[in-house]
């Protein structure tokens, strides 16, 4: 059983968790954006949970343009086939999409997955219930990154028990692919 009793918790979000947890845990106020750093984190920690969204500030502006615009294609692949009744409608559902990303943190942690699949880390992306949850969900499956998504809001990421069952997920995603070797 993992030591969960003394997670500690820093804007909400347990940034101690990767201790307790045998793993680097990517969260929202976590500085990573040093190729270099990130690179030799996952290779030290063997494990990564990294949550999909990232305040802002913290996120590079290139770094935060890559991320939206995996977002953007989700947009584009989903509406491939759907009828917009007049051109207006399209560019308000754009614009929709435009003020979520404006409004919402970054979802950088999408960078990172990219990063971690690469170097053949095995890892799990987060996320929790925001405008852009079904463009998140909708890209990992098409990239086959592996998800935890619980449809709760942000607030339930303090609690100790959410990230018992994330790392719960994590372990079994491993034990398949121990498996099928």
């Amino acid at each position: 059983m993992v030591a969960l009793d003394l997670l500690l918790v820093e804007n909400q979000f347990p940034m101690g968790a990767g201790e307790f947890f045998r793993c680097k845990l990517y969260s929202h106020s976590s500085e990573y954006f040093k190729a270099s750093e990130l690179e030799l984190d996952l290779w030290t920690y063997g494990l990564a949970i990294i949550d999909c969204y990232f305040a802002k500030d913290k996120v590079p502006e290139d770094v935060k343009k890559r991320a939206e615009e995996f977002i953007w294609q989700e947009w584009r692949d989903v509406n491939r086939t759907r009828h917009f009744d007049s051109f207006t409608d399209l560019i308000n559902a754009s614009k929709n999409l435009g003020a979520i990303l404006e409004s919402t943190d970054s979802p950088a942690g999408l960078i990172l997955a990219e990063q971690a699949k690469k170097l053949r880390i095995p890892f799990l992306v987060t996320a929790h219930q925001t405008g852009l949850a079904d463009l998140i969900k909708g890209y990992c499956e098409r990239k086959s990154y592996p998800l935890f998504y619980s449809g709760e809001q942000r607030e339930e990421k303090s609690k100790p028990e959410y990230w018992q069952r994330v790392y719960d997920k994590l372990m079994k995603q491993m034990e398949k692919g121990r498996g099928r070797k």
